[in-house]
């Protein structure tokens, strides 16, 4: 039998939020993500999409629930052990871009490494070689302002995947994009899940959803349902 790695699980997760009333944005949400994975996470605007992303790519802890990483459990960790996790192990794209302005689209992408230390001239042959990857060799000194959508964010997906990561989450990632823009960045992600990258997008978008290889519906803060294409 093969033996499919899980790198990332959810058990009985809870996240609630008290202020006046008290909100349970997830529900006792259990669910793995294996290496290779390509994942939806479909909902309509305050199903718990965002706090799942949220739970699961290590950014938020449970306030009930446990949740593991490569087979170790991580919610009890603190938010400075947790970041370095996610320096190293997850990529992130949103659907702002989140690129930092007064840098080119090259020293966008050298960020993370820069952060943990690579020398110049890595993060330099790492930074281009990804850029020129993703269609932007003669974009790679241009600063957000001078880049289409589309572009910003594909500068965007090189920056998640510079460090290499075991998983990318994706949050709304066409949700700025005009629909040839979108989905020419739909195109990229099937591209690098085929290559083998797990992926993990949280969309409203059944359109954008239905490219994916496992669909979890999200509702109320619970996982009412799940399309898996692979047993098929």
């Amino acid at each position: 039998m093969l033996f499919v790695e899980e790198l990332i699980r959810l058990e009985n997760v809870w996240k609630s939020y008290y202020g006046g009333a008290v909100v349970h944005a997830l529900r006792g949400v259990s669910i793995s993500i294996f290496k290779g994975d390509f994942i939806s996470i479909l909902g309509p605007s305050g199903s718990g999409k965002s706090t799942f992303l949220h739970i699961a790519s290590l950014l938020d802890k449970p306030t009930k629930g446990k949740v593991f990483f490569r087979g170790k459990e991580v919610s009890h960790l603190s938010d400075e052990e947790l970041s370095n996790i996610r320096g190293k192990r997850i990529g992130f794209v949103f659907q702002a871009f989140n690129l930092i302005p007064n840098m080119t689209a090259l020293e966008n992408v050298e960020l993370p490494l820069m952060i943990q230390g690579f020398s110049e001239e890595e993060r330099r042959k790492r930074a281009l070689s990804m850029l020129e990857k993703l269609g932007l060799k003669e974009r790679i000194y241009h600063f957000p302002s001078q880049l289409s959508g589309g572009q910003k964010q594909r500068v965007a997906i090189a920056r998640a995947l510079i460090v290499s990561p075991d998983v990318v989450f994706a949050d709304e990632p066409t949700g700025n994009l005009d629909s040839k823009s979108g989905k020419e960045v739909i195109k990229i992600f099937k591209k690098l899940n085929k290559e083998g990258k797990t992926l993990v997008i949280v969309t409203h978008d059944p359109e954008v959803a239905k490219v994916a290889k496992k669909i979890f519906y999200i509702r109320d803060g619970q996982i009412i349902k799940v399309e898996d294409k692979n047993k098929k």
